[in-house]
């Protein structure tokens, strides 16, 4: 799961397009593993697919033209994941992966433009492909 909380300042953002002054969301992601090791053991070689969900409410500025309004827009964001790592387990999870996912975002923004916040693989608001690579650090319960 994942929960995002935040206030900005419009002049604190390098992009323009990215600037936003309230967001509040969440996500979840949701995972089928499966070990290369035929006894099933929970560490080793691994593929993983699943899905995908966020959703952000966000206050912004919109800048249509010379003036500068208020306005507020949603993001619903899907899409899936095919990752593959290797796993190590002791009293602590290190979990090693790299894959491929694909996101599908829908803003509803009153009318207004459903395209901000979608200029890189960063967005919330992004619609695409993207690339995972990382580390993940647990303790085996």
């Amino acid at each position: 799961p994942q929960f995002y909380l935040s206030e900005q300042d419009a002049g604190s953002f390098a992009n323009q397009d990215n600037e936003y002054t309230f967001l509040v969301g969440g996500g979840m992601n949701l995972y089928h593993k499966i070990f290369a090791s035929e006894n099933h053991n929970n560490y080793g070689f691994y593929m993983s697919y699943g899905l995908a969900y966020n959703f952000f409410s966000l206050d912004y500025f919109d800048y249509s033209g010379e003036i500068s309004k208020s306005a507020h827009g949603t993001i619903h964001k899907m899409g899936g994941d095919l990752i593959l790592g290797y796993n190590t387990i002791e009293v602590f999870s290190l979990d090693f992966y790299a894959g491929l996912g694909t996101r599908y975002s829908l803003m509803d923004a009153g009318g207004a433009d459903t395209d901000r916040f979608n200029d890189s693989w960063l967005g919330y608001n992004y619609s695409g492909n993207l690339m995972h690579l990382g580390i993940r650090l647990g303790i085996q319960l």
